[in-house]
């Protein structure tokens, strides 16, 4: 298993943070609905509810621990993953620093770092054809951005989205 120093997560912390949280909640909802529920159950059948608790309960419990550890192992690679790209995205904007921060903005353009990762892309590659692939998909998604902008600009809102609901119900 891939876990950081101090058994901690470097990036993705919040992911654990916020489903534990969402469990909780859908563990304290789940658990009043189910003793509502249990409540209104006749009596005569409580024998029945209390031994198909109690097999749930046996083969659950294994279940549930399996799925624990392989969800934190999960996420200890996919933290580890994460920040490896993030390192290697930030110094590549390091490299690029002076693009970026020369401007006066502390934030780096998206083309800038689409152009760059194409250079990285170019210096790597195998053979051009891939080069020429991945500057065509680029284009393509341009000009499908702009397209939608233009559309947006000409129509206005309203008018865009109920031709968006439209496709969407294939009218």
């Amino acid at each position: 298993m891939v876990q950081s120093s101090a058994d901690e997560l470097k990036r993705l912390a919040f992911v654990r943070n916020y489903s534990g949280f969402c469990l909780s909640k859908g563990y304290s909802l789940a658990s009043s609905v189910y003793n509502t529920s249990r409540a209104y159950t006749p009596a005569r059948l409580n024998s029945s509810m209390q031994a198909m608790e109690d097999v749930i309960s046996e083969y659950s419990s294994p279940m549930i621990m399996a799925v624990h550890d392989q969800s934190k192992r999960a996420l200890y690679q996919i933290d580890h993953q994460v920040h490896h790209r993030l390192c290697n995205c930030i110094v590549c904007a390091r490299c690029m620093g002076a693009l970026s921060l020369k401007g006066g903005s502390s934030q780096v353009d998206g083309a800038i770092l689409m152009a760059h990762h194409l250079l990285f892309a170019k210096q790597t590659s195998k053979s051009n054809q891939q080069m020429v692939e991945l500057q065509e998909a680029r284009s393509t998604y341009l000009a499908s951005i702009q397209e939608g902008v233009t559309f947006l600009k000409e129509h206005g809102l309203v008018e865009t989205a109920r031709h968006a609901a439209d496709v969407m119900m294939g009218r």
